[in-house]
């Protein structure tokens, strides 16, 4: 009788958004499931909802012991999969299923209070909707993130939001491109020179003034509790969400349809 309650325990270990901040709430009884989510619950597993999965999968939103995620199962009932689902472009189907139909953290006034900051705006298209991305301009994978947002200018608004946690240029980088008259074309400049040195540093004063923004982009990013750049906020219907990087280009098409209007 141990080997079930090892294997669902590790269902749950691996099972997308595996630890919400705020206790996962009962939901009413659901339709009869088949075979291997019912064994789920003799295990002491709650299923709070069902959805429609990828590619004839059917999705499980599940918690035990307030440790909730979401599991799959296949069409004939017998089989369970949990863990990263990716499609042929390399987008994170677990993590697009996870931030749709699981309880995220309560981040406040986090979303109003970043429309606040000090951002650099980047997309042509003023009714696209919007998510802002923590960079640091020294951090190589924000620069690959810049390379594949770059194809989306004309669907999506990207605020960036400067912070200064890497190198020794981050602040300096990230004070030119505020302080600058035309701060995304500076934002631009600089990520398609990433590998090169900034050649003219902002005088003491400016650098000065921006610290002060950088400081506080960064307890944004704290209250977001991301750990690192770069570092996405996006709202869909069930709220706001945070995501640290993208897998793959193939993210940005799972995300896109999901995010809500302005």
């Amino acid at each position: 009788m141990n080997r079930p309650v090892v294997a669902i325990a590790a269902v749950l270990s691996l099972a997308a958004c595996a630890r919400p901040s705020q206790p996962v709430a009962d939901a009413p009884p659901q339709p009869a499931s088949p075979p291997v989510v019912e064994f789920l619950r003799t295990q002491g597993v709650t299923v709070l909802n069902d959805f429609a999965g990828p590619s004839g999968l059917r999705g499980w939103v599940i918690k035990r012991d307030e440790r909730g995620g979401i599991v799959y199962s296949t069409a004939d009932g017998q089989t369970l999969v949990s863990g990263l689902l990716t499609d042929a472009r390399g987008g994170n189907l677990s993590a697009r299923d996870a931030e749709l139909h699981t309880p995220g953290p309560d981040y406040g006034t986090l979303w109003a209070d970043l429309a606040q900051s000090a951002y650099v705006e980047v997309g042509s298209n003023p009714a696209a909707p919007v998510i802002y991305v923590f960079v640091d301009l020294s951090c190589p994978y924000c620069h690959q993130t810049w390379t594949w947002l770059a194809d989306y200018r004309e669907r999506l608004t990207v605020r960036w939001v400067p912070v200064a946690i890497l190198g020794a240029d981050s602040a300096p980088k990230a004070a030119a491109v505020l302080a600058d008259a035309d701060p995304a074309a500076r934002f631009d400049a600089l990520m398609q020179e990433f590998r090169a040195p900034l050649t003219a540093t902002p005088d003491s004063a400016t650098q000065q003034a921006q610290d002060a923004r950088l400081a506080a982009n960064l307890k944004l990013m704290e209250r977001a509790g991301a750990g690192g750049t770069p570092a996405l906020v996006l709202r869909n219907a069930s709220g706001v969400r945070v995501r640290e990087g993208l897998n793959a280009p193939g993210d940005l098409d799972l995300i896109l349809p999901t995010l809500a209007a302005r």
